[in-house]
C-alpha cells in the first residue's frame, strides 16, 4: 500500500513537472517573439499617431475598402520626405490586419517593398 502512494506520488511529480517546464518553453518561445517584434518596431522608426492625426485620404481609402471597419492602432514614418502609415485595423467580422499606406491613401504592399530592398 505505501509503495504504491510512493509510485502515485512521483509519477504525479513527473507529470507536473514535464507540465511546467512545457509551459516555460512556450512563454519563453513567445516572449523571444515579442522582443524581436519590438525590435523590428523599433529599427523601422515608426511612431504612433492618433487616428484623428491621419490624412483625409487614408481615413477615407479605410472607409471605402475596410467598411465598418475601425483604426485601433495607427503609425507614421517619414522617409525621404514621404510619410507611410502603419494602421491596425479591426473589423466588423472580429479581424485584425496589419495594412500600410502612403499619405495619399494608397496601399503599400508590405512583401512586395521587402522584396525590393
Amino acid at each position: 500500500m505505501m509503495k504504491r502512494f510512493v509510485m502515485t506520488a512521483v509519477i504525479g511529480g513527473a507529470m507536473f513537472f514535464s507540465v511546467e517546464s512545457a509551459t516555460a518553453q512556450v512563454t519563453s518561445e513567445n516572449q523571444e517573439q515579442m522582443t524581436t517584434e519590438q525590435k523590428m518596431h523599433q529599427k523601422e522608426d515608426w511612431k504612433q499617431v492618433e487616428e484623428q492625426d491621419l490624412p483625409g485620404e487614408v481615413s477615407q481609402a479605410i472607409e471605402t475598402d475596410f467598411m465598418g471597419a475601425t483604426v485601433s492602432e495607427a503609425h507614421v514614418m517619414e522617409k525621404d520626405g514621404e510619410k507611410k502609415y502603419k494602421l491596425v485595423l479591426f473589423t466588423e467580422e472580429g479581424e485584425t490586419k496589419e495594412v500600410y499606406a502612403d499619405a495619399q491613401g494608397n496601399w503599400i504592399d508590405k512583401e512586395d517593398k521587402k522584396d525590393k530592398k
